[in-house]
């Protein structure tokens, strides 16, 4: 009789709770969906750092053009989880390194601390390394202006007369030779000056993102006085 009282007991609570945990659910399923539902946020612009790329530096490999990669995020779940996401907290990665000489595919991997679905797009960036070389090119001396009233210009002399451009293998060929500029502006005794070199092309322009090793010329540049010789 004892087993029986207790199985009826036991069957009277059964019903109470079986509805509880419904009501539970049903209230837990209101508050997902009605106050804080599933959303989908789109973070554009999110910027891609490039790995080791001093590391391929080291082994002779550049990376050519623009180093600015951005990608769209998509985060996927609950409206708390996916607002406080900023694009600060999300990492973007791509590791350069293993790759060779020429256009390559980098796939792209992204990071986000949070309980929400990430996608992305693009998953790959494209980009060309290069080998970077070395070429020697000629020192050109510009001499701009003029010297003091009855001096002229003398001897010129330089040195280097020569200077190593490094960079990009493209980019290097692209320099035609090296150029300083002397100004002048009415001098009358000689010019002893350390100028600066700048890498040009052929038509004159400055090329960029290359390096001149030896950055300086010496030079030394006479001013004679016109001599007036009676006849």
């Amino acid at each position: 009789k004892g087993k029986i009282k207790m199985s009826k007991v036991y069957k009277r609570n059964l019903t109470p709770k079986i509805i509880a945990i419904l009501f539970s659910l049903m209230l837990w399923i209101y508050v997902m969906t009605a106050i804080n539902p599933r959303v989908t946020n789109d973070i554009t612009n999110v910027n891609v750092q490039l790995m080791n790329v001093e590391e391929i530096r080291q082994q002779g490999l550049v990376v050519v053009g623009d180093l600015d990669y951005n990608i769209r995020v998509r985060l996927t779940g609950r409206r708390d989880e996916v607002q406080r996401i900023t694009r600060d907290q999300i990492i973007a990665k791509a590791d350069l390194m293993g790759y060779a000489i020429g256009i390559n595919n980098v796939p792209i991997e992204v990071f986000v601390d949070g309980q929400v679905e990430v996608d992305f797009s693009p998953k790959f960036i494209s980009l060309e390394l290069e080998e970077i070389v070395r070429r020697q090119k000629e020192v050109e001396i510009i001499i701009e202006g003029s010297p003091g009233e009855g001096f002229v210009i003398g001897s010129l002399d330089f040195k280097p007369t020569v200077a190593w451009v490094r960079g990009p293998e493209s980019i290097v060929n692209q320099v035609n030779k090296v150029v300083a500029r002397l100004e002048l502006d009415g001098e009358r005794k000689n010019i002893v000056q350390s100028l600066a070199l700048r890498p040009v092309n052929s038509r004159g322009v400055e090329v960029q993102n290359v390096e001149v090793q030896n950055p300086f010329t010496d030079v030394i540049l006479v001013i004679d006085e016109v001599k007036s010789v009676p006849i």
